[in-house]
């Protein structure tokens, strides 16, 4: 099964025609429908929310090099487009994707510490599927000591209406998950993104947009006076809002021992780490 990914709720044209495709072989015998027929089922169905701007046009890059059309849809729209295969390939494919939908289940809710999505040893093994004897082997090797003990514990446990008696858990970072997950080739899902993102560009323009914000972000942390520094790291911040993950224009506050700096570091980071493993399927 093609793993469709989603994030606040849309799905791309690629992902969405891989999917069909996938139960087409599962159910009947009946050709591949190509992306470009899709496209094309999709401009007759959406004629007029296309022309108003309420349906994204994007691009993607083959394995080739060469740039082609896609469509980001809402989870609504995919669905009225499958309106056209058969009952049995739609309602397989309207099932998956109302799971995926509700794929942050109890058990998967996204734990913060200090505002950072974090997981668990449990929720990492139960994320790759593997046992939590190798996350923590793993773990080891990659000397990673996110331990919370004492006040730090307590903290978390309000944060996040935790409910244990532990007196002490180790948390993962995006950067340790995805690290762990590269090294097993296996894909992290959208947990570490943060509730309150809403990406209000296509990908492509959301990758350029963070390593923009990310540059500049580096680059003012290294200026010395303090008018120019702050001027910089306010343009990392117009950019952070303009693309939906900061409400700020004014903050220059970039210092990774500050809770928002800190915050800011991981939107960043977390967001560029999902965005590059999305861009890899299409």
């Amino acid at each position: 099964m093609y793993n469709l990914q989603n994030h606040n709720k849309k799905f791309t044209s690629l992902e969405l025609v891989k999917q069909i495709n996938f139960f087409r072989g599962e159910f009947q015998n009946k050709s591949e429908l190509a992306h470009n027929d899709l496209l094309k089922i999709i401009r007759d169905e959406f004629e007029e929310e296309i022309s108003l701007g309420k349906i994204s046009q994007s691009k993607y890059t083959n394995s080739r090099g060469r740039e082609y059309p896609m469509y980001i849809l809402t989870t609504s729209q995919a669905k009225q487009v499958l309106i056209r295969e058969s009952k049995q390939v739609r309602r397989a494919v309207i099932k998956y994707i109302e799971e995926l939908e509700g794929n942050l289940t109890p058990q998967q809710k996204r734990l913060y510490y200090k505002k950072v999505p974090v997981m668990t040893v449990d929720m990492l093994a139960k994320e790759l599927n593997i046992s939590t004897v190798t996350v923590n082997k793993m773990l080891y090797k990659l000397d990673d000591g996110n331990v919370l003990t004492g006040n730090e514990l307590k903290y978390f446990k309000k944060e996040n209406s935790y409910k244990s008696s532990c007196s002490l858990l180790r948390i993962i970072y995006h950067r340790v998950a995805d690290t762990i997950a590269r090294n097993l080739g296996k894909q992290l899902s959208d947990y570490f993104l943060f509730d309150c993102d809403k990406y209000k560009l296509p990908l492509e323009q959301m990758q350029i947009a963070l390593k923009q914000a990310d540059n500049l972000a580096r680059i003012g942390k290294q200026i010395s006076n303090k008018e120019d520094k702050d001027f910089v790291l306010m343009k990392a911040s117009e950019i952070l809002v303009n693309i939906g993950l900061w409400d700020n224009k004014e903050d220059t506050d970039y210092d990774i021992n500050s809770l928002d700096g800190w915050n800011k570091k991981c939107k960043i980071g977390n967001n560029l780490g999902y965005i590059n493993r999305q861009l890899k399927l299409l």
